[in-house]
């Protein structure tokens, strides 16, 4: 009887807010479900970004010379990359609105994860992380993205795209040395 009562007290309490809940359960069988294939390429960037653009393509990237990772980035537009010689690590980015001298101002991204290191005041991207041969592509957006791409990017942002592996293969480079250099 206590239970009534309390049952038409939450009732009159509540008349017709509360939503219904309906429990059903499934019929259980033994017939496999039919298999789903997923295949489509990665868009490269957002089609309504807020700002300009650029971006290069593995074809373009391969008609320059790429000795480090951050060779990449050294022909677009409005973008600067500070590598004093071969094998420098502390290859800064710079932009249109702040220089190398400000490292953290720029965002680098690989697939998606911040490859930029801010633990230091002049500290570079960690460019060993990427794999010259393996980039589909790189796209560079200019201006304040932290909205869109988290880190806190009021310069340029980076995004730098591997391509994924179809099956065991290999990469054989010659580059050959120049007239007259000993």
């Amino acid at each position: 009887m206590h239970l009534h009562r309390i049952a038409l007290a939450v009732a009159i309490a509540f008349p017709v807010s509360l939503p219904i809940v309906v429990l059903a359960q499934g019929v259980a069988t033994e017939a496999q479900l039919q298999s789903v294939q997923i295949s489509s390429a990665r868009a490269p960037l957002d089609p309504n970004l807020p700002s300009s653009t650029a971006s290069r393509t593995a074809e373009q990237l391969r008609e320059q010379t790429i000795y480090n990772p951050e060779d990449i980035a050294v022909n677009l537009p409005s973008t600067t990359i500070r590598k004093r010689y071969f094998g420098d690590r502390n290859a800064n980015v710079g932009g249109r609105s702040y220089g190398t001298l400000q490292p953290g101002r720029a965002l680098v991204y690989l697939d998606g994860y911040l490859i930029s290191n801010f633990l230091g005041r002049f500290d570079a991207p960690r460019w060993n992380m990427v794999n010259v041969e393996a980039i589909d592509r790189i796209d560079a957006l200019y201006g304040p993205f932290s909205a869109i791409y988290p880190g806190n990017s009021i310069g340029t942002t980076l995004i730098v795209s591997e391509r994924k592996p179809k099956g065991p293969g290999g990469i054989g480079q010659h580059q050959a040395q120049p007239a007259g250099f000993q």
